[in-house]
């Protein structure tokens, strides 16, 4: 499990760093967007003609809406983390490459309906536009590849020794203490159990999010208020969004530090966006047959609270060096690798952390239930040894 979680995060970052590359944003990652929209506009017009598409964007002729797809909702960062795991568990060259061409198909499939849902929910009604594309969509798909990944998982070791062999014995060898869980090893119930309780798991987040974020709200301000002092006046939640205060202001049309008292400049963000891998991890959680040991539970959201706080400092180190920009650099006495290193850890902190953390968790915490799961990958983790 070690030798897999290091290499996983290892290649996981190797891979988005190297997608973050200019030349592969601009000779593969826009292509492939605007493939993508494309492909979308032509789905819709199959029974929808007021559909028009320009590049990554896809807009209606009748109404004032467009989406974009951007970062994040093209599949990239998905097929991404599924590309790590699947590399980072030792498994013949074939059983890979149909892993990847399985999950590229998984996910590139559901990420059709997800934009072509998002785009007619945008048309009926901004707030769900924004609930589901935010959220609900995110989860979906991280899920997909999960899903992918343990089918692959069992795809590896053969039909045979799923039930009861050579693969399935060196699993149940690999898991023992506190990990260990006797448990029903079917995919198919699993997956309907974490479906049947992600929404109730996100409507339980979304209602408890004042007490959730004030934790999360606090150390980040703790952190900033004492690395940057100068920079950050205050961090507060106001109403459902998150106001980042500065001692910066604008004078005279310009943006400068320590303006007159009361001109202090804000930012507004959305908390929640932090924190979705919360509820995926709790359905993950609650999903998972066997003794129920809420120890788990509760060390994979205390987890998540931390990571949900690496996200926040990511995002308002992001909004502190390009949103007030110069001031604040200089400031600071930021280099561009300084920048580049805010922007990469926005990218990291808003699009893969959220993502990834309750899926990695979960693996991590519920190990005995993947070993009868995927008793090709546990199998795998113990050969490596």
């Amino acid at each position: 499990m070690g030798r897999f979680l290091f290499l996983f995060v290892f290649l996981l970052a190797a891979m988005f760093a190297i997608e973050m590359l200019q030349p592969m944003q601009r000779h593969v990652v826009l292509p492939w967007t605007s493939l993508l929209a494309d492909a979308s506009g032509w789905l819709m017009r199959l029974f929808d003609d007021q559909v028009a598409v320009s590049g990554k964007i896809i807009s209606s002729t009748v109404k004032p809406f467009s989406v974009s797809i951007e970062p994040g909702c093209n599949g990239v960062e998905a097929m991404i983390v599924l590309l790590a795991a699947i590399l980072a568990v030792r498994a013949p060259l074939g059983y890979k490459l149909m892993g990847l061409l399985g999950g590229f198909v998984a996910i590139q499939g559901l990420n059709l309906v997800r934009i072509i849902s998002l785009f007619y929910l945008g048309l009926w009604d901004r707030e769900s536009f924004e609930w589901a594309h935010l959220y609900v969509w995110q989860a979906l798909i991280i899920l997909d590849a999960l899903v992918v990944f343990l089918r692959y998982g069992r795809a590896s070791c053969p039909r045979a020794t799923i039930r009861g062999c050579r693969c399935l014995r060196i699993a149940a060898q690999t898991v023992s203490g506190p990990f260990a869980m006797p448990t029903d090893a079917s995919l198919r119930p699993f997956v309907g159990r974490v479906l049947l309780l992600l929404p109730f798991a996100f409507a339980l987040w979304y209602v408890t999010a004042a007490w959730h974020l004030a934790p999360v709200v606090w150390l980040s301000e703790l952190i900033l208020r004492s690395w940057m002092p100068e920079a950050v006046a205050g961090l507060r939640l106001q109403g459902g969004a998150l106001l980042l205060v500065t001692h910066f202001g604008e004078v005279a049309g310009r943006l400068v530090a320590d303006p007159p008292p009361g001109e202090n400049l804000g930012f507004l963000s959305n908390p929640l966006s932090y924190s979705y891998s919360l509820p995926v991890f709790a359905a993950l959680a609650l999903a998972t047959p066997g003794p129920r040991e809420w120890w788990r539970l509760l060390a994979g959201l205390a987890i998540l609270t931390l990571v949900a706080v690496a996200s926040m400092l990511a995002t308002l180190l992001k909004t502190l060096a390009f949103d007030v920009g110069p001031v604040f650099v200089a400031q600071q006495q930021w280099g561009a690798l300084a920048r580049n290193g805010a922007a990469m850890a926005y990218q990291f902190g808003s699009l893969l952390l959220p993502m990834v953390t309750p899926v990695v968790l979960w693996l991590a915490l519920y190990r005995g239930y993947l070993a009868e799961l995927a008793p090709g990958i546990a199998s795998r983790w113990r050969g490596a040894r």
